[in-house]
Parts: structure tokens; sequence; C-alpha cells
């Protein structure tokens, strides 16, 4: 069992599938992930940080759903409060960092959906990371125009509910 998860930790990209085919295995020889397989602080944190990242991602649950999913990995992968947090707060930083430098890249080669499909994976994570208290730098490694102009290209792109443009002003820091 240390054998596959230990295959999984080094493979590229590890699918949220992959971790619940682990997890289903592991409850059914009536083990716990956290205490019986020997694994590190740091390869329960990227266990977690896998887990999580779908779950952040779905803009179809709500914050107490996410909030639910969030604190029952934390607790599968046995790390505390405040480790968990501190994991949390720097994958949706970073996930809405990479967004919007795709989303950059996208307009740059004239992808106007891909950038606003980005745009939007971004509105999704900032929306929950305010709403768990995460607090956003300006460190967005895209200029200020062109965070300007990603939302102007969102507003105008983007189809079904209205984007919240305020919050992602002041997320992004153009207000």
């Amino acid at each position: 069992m240390h054998r596959e998860v230990l295959k999984l930790l080094n493979k590229p990209s590890v699918a949220p599938e992959d971790l619940n085919a682990l997890r289903a295995e592991v409850e059914e020889w009536d083990l716990k992930v956290a205490t019986d397989l020997e694994l590190s602080r740091p390869q329960l944190r990227s266990l977690f940080k896998v887990e999580i990242t779908a779950v952040l991602e779905d803009d179809d649950l709500s914050d107490d759903q996410k909030f639910d999913g969030i604190d029952a990995s934390r607790e599968a992968f046995g790390l505390k409060e405040k480790e968990a947090n501190a994991e949390m707060y720097d994958l949706i930083r970073s996930r809405c960092r990479a967004s919007l430098v795709n989303a950059s890249g996208d307009l740059l080669q004239e992808n106007q959906a891909a950038a606003v499909e980005q745009m939007r994976k971004l509105e999704v994570l900032a929306a929950f990371g305010l709403s768990a208290g995460v607090e956003f730098r300006d460190d967005w490694e895209v200029a200020s125009a062109m965070r300007q102009k990603l939302l102007q290209t969102y507003a105008s792109g983007c189809k079904g509910k209205a984007p919240d443009m305020k919050m992602l002003e002041s997320v992004l820091k153009l207000s």
C-alpha cells in the first residue's frame, strides 16, 4: 500500500479519481491514510492539496460544502487546522495566479473564450478565498493594464451569471 502511495505522489499529475481510489482501498483494509501508511507531513500535505483542488474549483458547490469537503480532507490526512488552512490559502493564491497568467496568455493568442474560462475559474477561487479569509497580495505576475483588459474581456464574454466585478477588481488590486 505504501508503495502505491509513493507511485501516486511521483506521478507528474495526480487526478482526484486516483486519490479516491487510494482512499477506497485504504478504507477497505480498515486503515487510515494519516497514521497507517507511514507518510511524511509533506506527503500528507501534498495529498491534501490534490484532493481539495477539485473541491475549490467546483463552482457547483456552495461555500459550506467546500468547507465541509476541506475539513473532511484535513481530518483524513491528519492535518491540524492551522496547517491545512496555510496549505489551502497558498493553493488558492497560486491557482488564482495561474488562472490569471493563463487568461493573459489566451488573450494574447486571441483566444477570448479560453481567457473568459480562466477568468471564471479565478472568480470562483477568489470568491471562496475571500470567504475563507485569504488575503490577496499584489503579486499577480501580470501587468495592471493587462489585468484590466482581462476584466473587460471577462465582463463582455461571460455567459450566464454576471461576474462580481467589484470583488475581482479588489482581489486583482485594480480599485
